[in-house]
């Protein structure tokens, strides 16, 4: 019962921040809905120009409609470069906190349960009990949500996750078969380059926004392809973050 209740004030505080999230994004939705008027009358002048050129007022309301035009845009870009600094986009995870690597684990272990439900979907834990970490936790709730969804969606019947606590550092490794190995063989080169490809960003499941993710959180990253013990291809990503 005790874990039970844990669990749901955790999920409490996790939606309080997710909705934090939203309100976020629903507020500046309307910010630049309302800075639009400006414009679409702007559009309106243009497209009736031939019927209402010749009228006495039309060259001021012109230039009035201008003056806002630029004012709008203006206050639309000051907005943008604001949300898009890291220190004020509220979707970026760089506030971190020291963390026990067994809260990292039983967020790992629900949302793993939570997708799969068959035996050979296999989460195993070794090492050692425990070790402290700095990290997002709200930051890894939506990075083990991302990686575990595509490997629902994009494997065959093979999905295993390992979590592994060292000496110096926690070792989350995620294998998955796979249909396409020129599609998994992209994916890999993409995850282990520094370019950023806006051709691959259509094509990668998601994966810009999970290496901005660990990027946020200083969690290393690395994609390949290895052959299990019976020979068979997998994908693998494994995650790196230090101990402190």
């Amino acid at each position: 019962m005790k874990e039970l209740r844990l669990r749901r004030t955790d999920e409490i505080q996790n939606l309080q921040q997710k909705s934090r999230f939203v309100n976020a994004s629903i507020n500046t939705m309307h910010f630049i809905k309302n800075r639009m008027t400006p414009f679409q009358t702007l559009l309106d002048y243009l497209k009736n120009e031939g019927n209402i050129q010749n009228v006495p007022a039309y060259p001021r309301l012109l230039a009035n409609v201008r003056k806002s035009c630029d004012r709008e845009m203006t206050a639309i870009l000051n907005r943008a470069a604001y949300l898009l600094d890291k220190g004020n986009n509220p979707f970026k995870f760089q506030i971190l906190s020291d963390v026990d690597s067994r809260n990292v684990f039983t967020l790992l272990r629900a949302i793993w349960t939570d997708t799969f439900i068959e035996e050979f979907d296999k989460l195993t834990t070794t090492g050692r009990e425990s070790a402290n970490i700095s990290v997002n936790l709200e930051g890894l709730d939506v990075l083990f949500s991302d990686i575990i969804g595509n490997i629902q969606k994009y494997s065959i019947q093979k999905r295993s996750c390992l979590f592994n606590v060292q000496n110096e550092v926690l070792v989350i490794t995620f294998q998955n078969d796979f249909k396409s190995i020129r599609d998994v063989e992209s994916l890999v080169s993409y995850m282990n380059g520094d370019e950023k490809d806006e051709v691959q960003f259509r094509i990668t499941h998601g994966t810009p926004l999970i290496k901005q993710n660990c990027k946020d959180q200083n969690i290393a990253i690395e994609a390949s392809v290895i052959n299990d013990e019976e020979g068979n291809k997998l994908y693998q990503l494994q995650l790196t973050i230090k101990i402190l």
